[in-house]
């Protein structure tokens, strides 16, 4: 595929890159069947988490923040780990009204203690991997510490209605994690998988196509400025955190980094060249060449192909014009 690209970087296209980012948002931004499902469920648990608050008289509005931070991020959450992180919730509420009302009357000590411990709190989160249950800590966290500035009178009603609308949000994932809609990691990276090695079968026969019939087929895009390997790696993290053994997530390691191969075998010749579409002898040449042990073998399987080698001294063939 190497060098029947042509790249008019120059005068005629200098802003060649602008194309490739257009044609990559318009990818992200196709509806597809996929987007649709996950809009609806997140609109759906949310739905029902708000519902459920308005009915428990739960006087705080960030019962539905917390439900729009778990619906759409991070693995299916068990049982186990959704009473882990209410736990959580429980012991970062306490400790956070405890330290409020210690701040309360030296607000310039607290911005620093707030500093630090929202620095401290996303750094272990990242480094462990701990998900949006971090976020979740931190914003009941901020919520106290700002409410006790404002409403110090208020500030016992403001945990409770935060620890009611964190159960009411972890119930809710739950239930549908586990029962209602279960969206798993593993099938979907299976799913994109299989998308991006079609994607590459449909550029490679558009690219063949092109090379071999000329003037009477366009020219295929650019190769996307982005790779689907992140997308892939983050899902396999998801799929791990879900259950998976160490046996399925060597075969699923195995084939990313196999779909991440071909997507740069096929991509890199075609960012790389600089050949026109006049340049196809130049193209030919770079090709990789037949050995002459290849021609002989074929030379006696077939007496039609005796004739397009030339016997040599074994280390390369040459093709006949």
């Amino acid at each position: 595929m190497a060098g029947f690209i042509e790249q008019r970087f120059g005068i005629l296209r200098p802003f060649a890159w602008l194309d490739r980012l257009g044609a990559l948002v318009a990818r992200e931004l196709t509806p597809s069947a996929r987007k649709i499902r996950i809009a609806l469920r997140i609109s759906m648990i949310v739905t029902i988490a708000i519902g459920l608050d308005a009915s428990c008289h739960v006087n705080t509005q960030l019962g539905a923040v917390i439900v729009w931070i778990l619906a759409g991020a991070g693995p299916m959450m068990s049982i186990r780990k959704a009473l882990a992180w209410q736990i959580a919730v429980m012991l970062a509420l306490i400790t956070a009204v405890v330290t409020a009302r210690a701040f309360a009357e030296t607000p310039w000590l607290m911005l620093p203690f707030v500093f630090v411990w929202i620095s401290f709190s996303t750094y272990v989160g990242a480094t462990r991997k701990l998900g949006a249950g971090v976020l979740v800590i931190q914003v009941v966290c901020l919520i106290i510490f700002y409410g006790v500035v404002f409403s110090p009178g208020e500030i016992g009603w403001n945990a409770a209605a935060s620890f009611a609308g964190s159960v009411i949000a972890f119930g809710v994932i739950v239930l549908f994690d586990n029962w209602l809609w279960p969206d798993p990691g593993e099938p979907i990276l299976m799913k994109s998988l299989g998308a991006s090695v079609a994607r590459a079968r449909s550029q490679l026969l558009w690219a063949s196509n092109f090379f071999l019939a000329g003037e009477s087929v366009p020219r295929p895009p650019l190769p996307a400025p982005t790779s689907d390997l992140p997308a892939h790696m983050a899902l396999l993290d998801q799929a791990l955190a879900e259950g998976a053994s160490e046996h399925r997530r060597a075969m699923l390691l195995a084939a990313i980094t196999r779909a991440a191969r071909i997507r740069l075998e096929h991509d890199g010749p075609r960012r790389n060249s600089k050949s026109g579409r006049g340049d196809r002898r130049c193209a030919r040449r770079d090709l990789p060449q037949p050995s002459g042990a290849h021609c002989y073998r074929r030379g006696r399987a077939s007496s039609r192909h005796a004739d397009a080698c030339t016997p040599g001294d074994g280390q390369s063939g040459r093709t006949r014009d």
